[in-house]
């Protein structure tokens, strides 16, 4: 019995290189995909998830929740909605109506409660008869404040900071977000702190945080006058600091691979260079260039420090390597135009009647008749060194001429 001879998995190189070529693709696409997902979960922004006071429950007979909305670096603003509620209703006694009440030197003049001068209105108005009656048309009441955004500064005595942040800091500016809310029985004048019991929301590009909440009491006239203060730390995603600092390094890499582009197009003197060696850092300029500006929350133009660091030598080395390249390749064609001879010259060379008009193509002739009568003098030496084959050979044909003609 002969051995049976397995067949091979491949019969050609070229079955192979596909096999290899599909592998590689679906190795780097899931590859990418699986580094890409894992890096959702820690890029990804959290909503806003915190309860005030910290530490301890305060008794309060107002409760809210949060809810962030935007946040604008800009304008130093930061929009948010509060949905107020009773903590305790009892309907067999008096209704009660309480003024929830906010600092007016943390509101923006766009906050709809926003007023220049005493006496402040108050952000929103509670009334236990709502409740008893059910007379509230909404299921869940709520105000919107528009606050300012502080620098989170050593100049500012909200928080302590090791430096003053500013948006010239971009991505790493980081900004507090102040609240200082009281609420007042509208019938007796008492003031009362209240407490946060739930928060949510996500402000696009920014994360917050609670970083300090407590209950102050200002003594006025001997009566205490307690307020709940909150103070929410503001900074950029990790997803846009990601992206900026990404795009950073991806513009210095850039700027290094031309520079040396320049450096070899100087030692090395390749037989032909190709327009795309100054096409691309003209089209990269103006790429970057449009990638800077659609950076999220970005300030408008140059200035920021990292446009110092990145973006302005940037432009400024490309501009340089697209302007030198430019040159070079238009010294080396004008260096090649007149070192070469053109067709025209090449076909008057060609033909010998036209030799004592053109001077240029008697030269060439001149030149090639050397190498005509080297090779035939060559050719004549083979023929001397056998003439018994070329003698030979009519004296075989008279034989055999002679030979038919004698009978037989």
């Amino acid at each position: 019995m002969k051995p049976q001879m397995h067949k091979p998995l491949f019969r050609s190189a070229q079955t192979w290189k596909i096999f290899k070529f599909a592998l590689y693709s679906v190795a780097f696409i899931g590859v990418s995909l699986g580094a890409f997902i894992t890096s959702i979960s820690y890029l990804a922004v959290k909503p806003l998830q915190s309860r005030a006071p910290l530490g301890f429950s305060y008794p309060a007979e107002v409760s809210l929740m949060a809810e962030v909305l935007s946040v604008d670096p800009i304008s130093r603003t930061i929009k948010m909605d509060w949905y107020p509620q009773f903590t305790a209703v009892d309907c067999t006694k008096d209704p009660v109506v309480m003024d929830i009440l906010i600092t007016q030197s943390l509101l923006d003049t766009s906050s709809p409660s926003w007023t220049a001068q005493p006496p402040y209105l108050p952000l929103y108005r509670l009334n236990t008869t709502e409740n008893c009656l059910n007379l509230i048309t909404t299921p869940y009441p709520s105000f919107r404040t528009v606050t300012k955004l502080l620098a989170s500064s050593v100049y500012v005595p909200i928080l302590p900071a090791s430096g003053h942040s500013t948006l010239q800091n971009y991505p790493f500016d980081v900004y507090i977000a102040s609240f200082s809310f009281s609420t007042r029985n509208a019938q007796t004048g008492a003031v009362t702190a209240l407490n946060v019991t739930n928060s949510f929301g996500v402000a696009v590009n920014f994360e917050m945080s609670l970083q300090r909440s407590l209950i102050v009491e200002t003594p006025l006239d001997n009566l205490p006058l307690p307020r709940l203060e909150l103070a929410f730390r503001v900074e950029r995603s990790k997803a846009t600091k990601m992206f900026v600092v990404t795009v950073a390094i991806t513009n210095w890499l850039t700027a290094a691979a031309f520079l040396i582009m320049c450096a070899a197009t100087l030692v090395y003197r390749p037989h032909q260079i190709y327009a795309e060696m100054f096409v691309v850092p003209v089209g990269a300029v103006f790429a970057f260039t449009s990638i800077r500006t659609n950076f999220p929350g970005a300030p408008s133009g140059f200035g920021t420090t990292l446009d110092m660091y990145s973006t302005l030598p940037f432009l400024v080395i490309m501009s340089f390597c697209s302007f030198t390249l430019l040159l070079l390749i238009l010294y080396r064609r004008i260096h090649e135009s007149i070192g070469t001879p053109s067709q025209q010259d090449l076909e008057q060379c060609n033909m010998p009647n036209k030799e004592d008009d053109n001077p240029g193509s008697s030269i060439l002739l001149k030149a090639q008749i050397p190498i005509h009568t080297e090779a035939s003098s060559m050719n004549e030496t083979r023929i001397e060194e056998q003439p018994h084959i070329q003698k030979q050979e009519p004296e075989n044909q008279q034989l055999g001429s002679g030979k038919a003609l004698q009978p037989v």
